[in-house]
C-alpha cells in the first residue's frame, strides 16, 4: 500500500507530467474493444486525477465499440475527446446475425449515426466490421453520397463484413492523404478524391473490378507499397478498356502485390498491368477451376527470380499445397497456393522455369508425402546432383495423414549427390505422434543421407517429445526381426545418433 508521503510526492507533479503519466498507462490497456478503461479507472481515484482526466482528450481519442457493450461508454468517450483526432473502430457484428438483438441494433445505429453525422471531419481511423443485419443506408447515406464526404483527417479506413455482403452504394469520400485501405466488401466511386501520394496499403476485393480503376489507382497513388487484390473474397476483374489500349504500368512501385481467388482472366490482366519481374515479394492463391497450369508461374514471373536460394514445399495428401521460393541475391520471394497440382507437378513448373534451380539452391524444405515427388524429378531430368545444398528438412505430420500411409510412395534415392550438405533437419509437426509406418517411410527417406551424416552433416529434429518418439519407434523397428534390413540399419544408425550427447563429433 502506497505511504502517505507517496501520495504526497505524486500531488507535487504538474498537471501536464500528470496527463502525460495517464497517457502512457493508457498504453498498457489490454482490451482492444475497451482502450479507455484505465482512463475511466483513472478518473476513479481522487477528484484531482478525475478533473485531469475528463480534461486530457487524447485519452479519449480511441472509440472502440461492439455488439453488448455501453454505447454510454463509447458515446462520453467520443464527447471527452473534443476536438482532437478520433480513432473509431466498430466491429458491429457478432458471429451469426441471429444473435443479434433489438438492443444491439439500435446502439450501432446511434453510434454510427452521431459519428457520421458529427464528428467524420476529426476521423483519423474508421475501421467498420458490420453483418448484413446490421447495414443500414440511412445511417451511412454520407459515406455513399453523390458528393464525396469530406475527411481531411482519414488515414485508415477499413470497411468490411463478416459474411461477405457487398452494399449497393459505393462508398465516396474525399480524404486525399489516405495512408491505408481495406475494402473487401465496398466499392469505390472515385479514386482520385480518396487516395493519393500519402497511400502506401491498399486492400480490395469481393466485388468486380474495372481495369481502368487499378490503371488510376496505381497512377494517382505513386509511393504504394503494398497491394492485396480479392483477399478472402472472389474478385472480378473485367477489362473496360478499349481493344488495342496500352496500360502497362513499368514503374510502380509496389514491393508486395497479394492476389487472391482471381480467375485467369484476371491474372492474365495483372501480368500485363503489373511489371512483376521487378516486384520483390508476390504471393498467389487461387482456388478456380479454370486456371492453366503454368498461369502462377507465369505471374511470378520464376524466370526473372535470380538464383533461386531457398525453396519450401509444404502441404498433405489431398490437400492444397504452399510453395515458397527465395531468390536472397535479388531479394526477392515468391510464394504460391496450389489447391489443384500435384507436388510433382509444382515442381516440374518450377524446374522448367529455373533449369539450374537443383544447382543453386542452399536451403530444401519439404513435408515427407513431397519427398517422392522430389526424387522422381530428380530421376526424370537427371539432376541428382545437389551442388549448394546445405540444410535439408524433412516434415513430418502425422495429423494430416489420418492413420494412413499408404500413400507415401518409397522412391529409390541412392543416387542422390550432396556434396556439401552440413544439416539434415527432421522435423515433426501436429498433435499426433508418428507411427511406426510413418518413422518407417522416414528412414527409408534419409538413408541415403547417412554418408552425409558420417563426414560431419549434423542431423537436427524439433517438435515438442519429437525425439523420445522418434527414439521408441526406432528400438521397435530394429527390434522386428521381419523388418526390411535396410530400415533396421538405419533404425539403429539413428537411434545412435540422437543418443549422442549434442555437440559430439560422429566423424569417421
Amino acid at each position: 500500500m502506497a505511504t502517505p508521503a507517496a501520495y504526497m510526492l505524486i500531488d507535487r507533479l504538474n498537471d501536464d507530467i500528470l496527463c502525460l503519466i495517464f497517457l502512457a498507462l493508457q498504453e498498457l490497456a489490454t482490451s482492444k474493444h475497451r482502450p479507455w478503461a484505465p482512463s475511466v479507472t483513472i478518473s476513479h481515484v481522487c477528484r484531482r486525477w478525475r478533473q485531469q482526466a475528463l480534461g486530457c482528450a487524447a485519452l479519449w481519442t480511441t472509440i472502440s465499440w461492439s455488439p453488448g457493450q455501453p454505447l454510454a461508454a463509447a458515446l462520453a468517450a467520443l464527447e471527452r475527446s473534443r476536438m482532437a483526432e478520433v480513432h473509431i473502430i466498430l466491429h458491429m457484428s457478432r458471429i451469426q446475425d441471429w444473435l443479434q438483438n433489438a438492443r444491439d441494433t439500435v446502439d450501432a445505429h446511434t453510434l454510427s449515426r452521431v459519428i457520421v453525422r458529427s464528428h467524420l471531419h476529426r476521423v483519423s481511423t474508421l475501421d467498420i466490421v458490420f453483418s448484413t443485419a446490421l447495414w443500414n443506408v440511412d445511417v451511412f447515406a454520407l459515406l455513399c453520397a453523390d458528393a464525396p464526404a469530406e475527411m481531411p483527417a482519414l488515414r485508415v479506413l477499413r470497411l468490411d463484413s463478416i459474411n461477405r455482403f457487398t452494399p449497393p452504394s459505393e462508398v465516396h469520400i474525399a480524404a486525399r492523404n489516405l495512408e491505408r485501405l481495406e475494402i473487401p466488401s465496398f466499392s469505390i466511386r472515385a479514386w482520385n478524391t480518396l487516395l493519393g501520394p500519402s497511400t502506401v496499403l491498399v486492400k480490395l476485393g469481393g466485388f468486380e473490378i474495372k481495369l481502368s480503376d487499378l490503371v488510376q489507382l496505381l497512377r494517382i497513388a505513386p509511393n504504394l507499397a503494398s497491394l492485396a487484390i480479392g483477399f478472402n473474397s472472389p474478385t472480378l476483374i473485367n477489362n473496360d478498356l478499349p481493344n488495342g489500349t496500352s496500360f502497362s504500368c513499368d514503374h510502380t512501385g509496389v514491393r508486395d502485390l497479394r492476389v487472391e481467388d482471381v480467375p485467369t482472366s484476371g491474372i492474365e490482366l495483372l501480368c500485363r498491368l503489373l511489371p512483376c519481374a521487378q516486384i520483390p515479394n508476390i504471393h498467389l492463391s487461387h482456388c478456380w477451376d479454370d486456371h492453366p497450369p503454368d498461369i502462377w508461374a507465369d505471374f511470378l514471373a520464376i524466370r526473372a527470380l535470380g538464383d533461386i536460394e531457398e525453396l519450401t514445399l509444404l502441404g498433405s495428401l489431398d490437400s492444397e499445397y504452399t510453395l515458397e521460393l527465395i531468390a536472397a541475391q535479388t531479394t526477392k520471394k515468391r510464394s504460391v497456393l496450389c489447391p489443384q497440382l500435384l507436388p510433382h507437378d509444382i515442381l516440374e513448373r518450377v524446374f522448367d522455369a529455373q533449369p539450374c534451380i537443383f544447382g543453386t539452391l542452399h536451403k530444401l524444405s519439404l513435408d515427407l508425402q513431397q519427398w517422392g515427388a522430389l526424387v522422381q524429378l530428380l530421376h526424370e531430368r537427371n539432376a541428382w546432383r545437389l551442388s549448394s545444398l546445405r540444410t535439408l528438412t524433412i516434415s513430418i505430420v502425422q495429423d494430416m495423414l489420418e492413420g494412413d500411409e499408404g500413400d507415401i510412395q518409397y522412391v529409390d534415392s541412392s543416387a542422390l549427390d550432396l556434396p556439401i550438405l552440413e544439416a539434415l533437419h527432421l522435423a515433426a509437426e501436429g498433435s499426433e505422434p508418428p507411427t511406426v509406418d510413418l518413422v518407417r517411410h522416414l528412414l527409408l527417406a534419409i538413408a541415403p543421407m547417412f554418408r552425409y551424416l558420417l563426414l560431419g552433416a549434423r542431423l537436427l529434429y524439433e517438435g515438442v517429445g519429437f525425439k523420445d518418439e522418434l527414439l521408441h519407434r526406432c528400438d521397435e523397428l530394429f527390434a522386428d526381426a521381419d523388418e526390411d534390413q535396410l530400415v533396421r540399419d538405419v533404425a539403429a544408425a539413428v537411434e545412435k545418433l540422437l543418443r549422442l550427447p549434442e555437440g559430439t563429433e560422429i566423424r569417421t
